[in-house]
């Protein structure tokens, strides 16, 4: 399970992982933006990780890729809401 392989690491690889986590999924997102639940996961793990500039940049890319669709655009905004975005 890849959460126990990063739980084993010292923290400073530990963060590491992580953030190479996270860019993947921003890469593959800036792909295939059309992921919903994938910019919610983005938009949280960038705050998360103390990115607030990265999790607002999430939440606008989120709702441009959604742009015509309110109610993904609802979803997007109130997770952001939630986060403090």
């Amino acid at each position: 399970d890849q959460a126990d392989a990063v739980r084993a690491l010292p923290p400073a690889e530990q963060q590491a992982m992580i953030r190479s986590m996270v860019d993947r999924l921003a890469a593959r997102l800036a792909e295939n933006p059309r992921d919903e639940a994938g910019w919610l996961r983005l938009m949280r793990a960038r705050q998360v990780l103390g990115d607030a500039a990265q999790a607002r940049a999430a939440r606008d890319k989120a709702l441009a890729a959604f742009a015509g669709d309110a109610a993904a655009q609802g979803r997007i905004r109130t997770a952001a809401g939630e986060l403090g975005l």
